[in-house]
């Protein structure tokens, strides 16, 4: 893998090597200016780009989304990302942003169809909000299902819960004692509409979830999150011993927080907190969450904690680091800091002390909902739990969902 150099005799093929594939970034180009400077521009801006840039149907966001869901070589995307900070203007910081926040929408959208059809706290698994069905295709081999129920551990359990403690150093022998089968069957989520249950033809009105696509779809996502994280904290300046607790990589590259627009890193906040909202309604639905761990094979409830918390700690140690940064670029003192707090959120931000103001408001209410979080499971463990003398107090706490599973 080669960097991007300002030799003159860059030819394309080495920057094709740079990105792992032509798919993403093949409009670019090298090119050297009258003046002696070399740059690397987006080609495809310049080709057939007419209106506003932000429309869905600009054929860069089309092009950088599709390599995005097709081609996750995230790690090629973030040493872009980090190597090419300093020559991407502006106007292209901002088309690449706004693909990366595409797709990691577009990515959860399985997870939201289903999510939308079950209410908060909802027990049942059939559906509160539309009628949830499941039916098996046998379109599949067996090799590609092992490799689906892989990928769906990888997706919806916790590391703690995919290790096996029974099986110590050898191949994990439970999931035979499970009885689980693995057949040449797919399975699809059916979605029904309440008001069409009558219907002669209800499955014209149906939304079909595969469960492939959903599973790859949230690999995609939190491997795109994974990139847009590791990119925000690269060597920050107050709180790195911080980054120990996640999971991420380091990198010898210098962040971007310095050399991007506050708006920029205002969009790469909003994918995060994308994640986080997504990973929570998940969380929230234990039928939903019993239902994929029936269709996926798993041996426990199926969730998205990683996930929603890599995005939530991430947010909050970004939100930090920012709002250090403006305290100090702008000397805004104590005083200053409580109206700011005080007053309401600017929808649209037109200078970087706009965002600073917004992402002092933001880190608030992060931590007093976290602080709510905690005060509320404080409230609910029960007295004497840390006071057992028999050594068992270290033990993992387990909640139960609040519901039976059907035999």
């Amino acid at each position: 893998m080669v960097g991007i150099t300002h030799r003159g005799n860059l030819v394309f093929s080495e920057f094709v090597s740079l990105t792992g594939n032509v798919a993403l970034f093949g409009n670019f180009r090298y090119r050297r200016h009258e003046s002696g400077q070399a740059s690397l521009e987006l080609g495809i801006v310049e080709i057939g780009h007419r209106g506003n840039w932000a429309s869905w149907d600009t054929p860069v966001l089309v092009e950088l989304t599709l390599f995005i869901h097709f081609h996750p070589g995230t790690s090629c995307i973030r040493h872009v990302i980090l190597s090419a900070s300093k020559t991407l203007t502006v106007h292209q910081w901002e088309i690449l942003v706004v693909a990366i926040h595409r797709a990691c929408t577009s990515t959860l959208d399985p997870l939201r169809q289903l999510s939308l059809a079950f209410k908060e706290n909802s027990d049942s698994f059939y559906g509160d909000l539309a009628t949830v069905k499941v039916a098996a295709r046998k379109d599949a081999t067996i090799a590609q299902n092992e490799r689906l129920y892989d990928l769906a551990q990888q997706v919806f359990l916790m590391q703690s819960q995919r290790q096996c403690n029974k099986c110590p150093g050898k191949v994990c022998e439970c999931e035979v004692a499970r009885g689980v089968v693995v057949d040449d069957r797919s399975y699809v989520f059916l979605l029904y509409p309440l008001d069409k249950s009558d219907v002669s033809t209800p499955d014209l009105y149906a939304v079909r979830v595969p469960f492939k696509n959903l599973v790859i779809g949230i690999l995609a996502h939190q491997m795109l999150i994974q990139t847009v994280s590791s990119a925000l904290l690269q060597n920050l300046n107050h709180i790195t011993p911080i980054l120990n607790i996640l999971q991420i990589s380091s990198c010898s590259l210098r962040g971007i927080l310095t050399k991007v627009n506050a708006k920029h890193v205002d969009v790469m906040l909003k994918c995060l907190e994308v994640s986080n909202v997504r990973a929570r309604a998940f969380d929230a639905r234990p039928g939903l969450k019993f239902l994929m761990q029936k269709v996926g094979n798993l041996s426990k409830a199926a969730n998205l904690y990683t996930q929603a918390n890599t995005s939530e700690v991430v947010q909050i140690i970004v939100l930090i680091e920012l709002c250090l940064d403006g305290i100090e670029k702008y000397s805004i003192e104590p005083s200053s800091l409580k109206d700011i707090l005080a007053r309401e959120e600017k929808k649209k931000c037109l200078t970087d002390s706009d965002y600073v103001e917004n992402f002092l408001k933001k880190l608030h209410t992060k931590w007093s909902r976290l602080c709510e979080s905690y005060a509320s499971l404080t409230l609910v463990i029960p007295d004497g739990v840390g006071d057992d003398s028999d050594g068992d107090c270290g033990a993992e706490m387990y909640i139960k969902p609040p519901f039976q599973p059907f035999r």
